[in-house]
């Protein structure tokens, strides 16, 4: 199917941004410490779709 034939379908080009930042041995002990944020942007996007 062409394009014309199903516009809903169509999405502009986008970019996601994540990012993550982590600490290892906090202080010299054992402990590590992770974050982790995704979307940062709050893009939204199409994620599936189906036209009738």
């Amino acid at each position: 199917m062409s394009d014309a034939v199903r516009p809903l379908l169509r999405q502009e080009l986008y970019w996601l941004l994540d990012a993550n930042v982590g600490w290892q041995n906090i202080m010299n002990s054992n402990l590590d410490l992770s974050l982790y944020v995704k979307n940062l942007t709050e893009t939204e996007y199409k994620v599936g779709g189906l036209q009738l």
